[in-house]
């Protein structure tokens, strides 16, 4: 009844009678390069830049900064099917350029000495020409809007607690990093450990999230319609809590919403 998606796949979700109740990430895309040469986002012009998430997120979002720092087309952006790819290319290939997600990056720093992580692909977004206060949005939780009417309660109950557990895991990080190995990734403590300060842990509701989601797909469809499916999703698609309910204890809400 409650997922989380990847941004783009606003698009491909149209078709569902879902609704958007939050924002879990904003941008998690770093420039990473071995070469010292690189130090921001005008030096990737005439240079190639190894990439992971062709017909995703993630390629729709550094398309949209590039056009918006005036760079579209002058970069030569090269696709790799898994960010392993990208990462044996970093250990191989001399002053090699990527743009990859955390935890990635933190990934290749652990295996290949003298990487730098000069370019935020986020930073880069928030300084784009023109724009309005659209954010870079990785990640989005949509419920099934039949469930979502009939347990309302619980999901601004889910909301609660996913914030609590936003705010716990940066409060603690290294603990949170621990989990990891409970969780089974590919990971281990120290590359979680400096990987999740740069993920960009949030959870966005109500008109924060639908000012920082619809300004997201409106800036990539701008650039690409494509990247949403040729269409945008309605306001209906964005989930508006009732006012003050995500900070008022579920047992003071249970007489006036649905169980």
């Amino acid at each position: 009844d409650l997922h989380s998606f990847p941004t783009r796949r606003s698009s491909d979700l149209r078709t569902f009678d879902v609704a958007c109740i939050a924002i879990n990430n904003l941008g998690v895309l770093y420039g990473i390069t071995s070469d010292p040469s690189v130090k921001k986002l005008a030096d990737l012009e005439g240079r190639t830049v190894y990439v992971y998430g062709e017909g995703g997120t993630p390629e729709y979002t550094i398309d949209t900064v590039l056009a918006g720092h005036n760079m579209a087309g002058k970069v030569n952006l090269v696709f790799k099917s898994t960010p392993f790819e990208i990462l044996n290319l970093l250990q191989q290939e001399e002053n090699c350029i990527a743009i990859i997600p955390q935890p990635f990056v933190e990934l290749a720093k652990y295996m290949t000495s003298g990487l730098a992580t000069p370019i935020d692909i986020t930073k880069e977004w928030d300084s784009m020409e023109g724009n309005d206060g659209s954010r870079a949005v990785t990640t989005h939780t949509v419920v099934n809007r039949a469930f979502l009417e009939e347990h309302e309660l619980a999901v601004v109950e889910y909301l609660q607690q996913m914030a609590a557990s936003v705010d716990w895991t940066l409060d603690h990080i290294a603990e949170a990093a621990a989990c990891q190995v409970e969780l089974g990734t590919f990971m281990n403590d120290e590359v979680a450990l400096g990987a999740m300060p740069y993920c960009s842990f949030v959870c966005l509701t109500g008109e924060t999230a639908y000012d920082a989601l619809s300004g997201f797909l409106e800036a990539i469809y701008a650039e690409n319609p494509e990247s949403v499916g040729g269409a945008l999703p309605g306001t209906d698609f964005y989930y508006l809590p009732p006012l003050d309910s995500l900070d008022t204890p579920v047992e003071d809400l249970a007489s006036g919403m649905h169980p």
